[in-house]
């Protein structure tokens, strides 16, 4: 009959148990180690989610394909590259826009190809020297032959080949060797390891110093 606690007992313990609760989590919002965990988690995926994405990669190629350059008033816009052709009466300087050096039918068919080489499947491979090679070889053959045949169809110049060819291979040519041997995969791998290694020591760590502070 002594041992039964009153209902204004139980609901003081209640509500001591909830401001408990809520201090040790304030506390372990101010630790330095949670801040930094907090930070280090933001930073590995922030940095996974670049290497990974390569869409800027081959934004940036349709743009120089279109003779798209950046507006120096808006970054976020895209303008035609012009070049002078001469100066009207006021001798004032006489522009004309560039044409693409491909049209779209050609940039789509670009876009296609690159995309394949530029794909999280082939970043997270494990590949050998010679597949990328042979990967790499079969592309660009598959590619020159293509716009030798279709110069006129995709609306280029055939003297704009090689330098057409040079800005593909500069975008597709490192993504394959990130793969090389399962390369990314293990750097993605140490990094996930060393957060989990973070994570687990913080874990031990913090209900010792919350038993001391409330009398553990």
């Amino acid at each position: 009959m002594f041992g039964k606690k009153s209902p204004e007992t139980l609901q003081r313990e209640a509500e001591n148990r909830s401001m408990n609760f809520e201090n040790e989590q304030n506390i372990r919002r101010q630790e330095p180690e949670y801040e930094e965990l907090l930070q280090r988690d933001v930073v590995r995926q922030d940095l996974l989610k670049w290497q990974q994405d390569l869409n800027d990669e081959l934004s940036q190629l349709k743009h120089d394909l279109k003779r798209e350059i950046p507006s120096k008033e808006n970054k976020d816009q895209w303008i035609v590259q012009k070049r002078l052709i001469g100066y009207n009466q006021e001798d004032e300087p006489v522009y004309e826009e560039l044409p693409p050096l491909l049209n779209e039918i050609g940039i789509t068919k670009v876009e296609i190809i690159c995309r394949t080489l530029l794909s999280r499947n082939i970043i997270n491979s494990n590949l050998s020297e010679e597949n990328i090679r042979g990967i790499l070889k079969r592309t660009s053959d598959t590619l020159v032959n293509d716009f030798a045949q279709n110069y006129r169809y995709y609306n280029t110049q055939f003297c704009d080949l090689s330098y057409i060819i040079r800005l593909i291979k500069n975008v597709i040519i490192p993504t394959p060797y990130r793969a090389l041997g399962g390369w990314n995969k293990r750097i993605d791998s140490t990094m996930n390891k060393r957060i989990e290694s973070f994570n687990e020591g913080l874990r031990k760590e913090q209900p010792k110093k919350f038993l001391g502070m409330f009398g553990g």
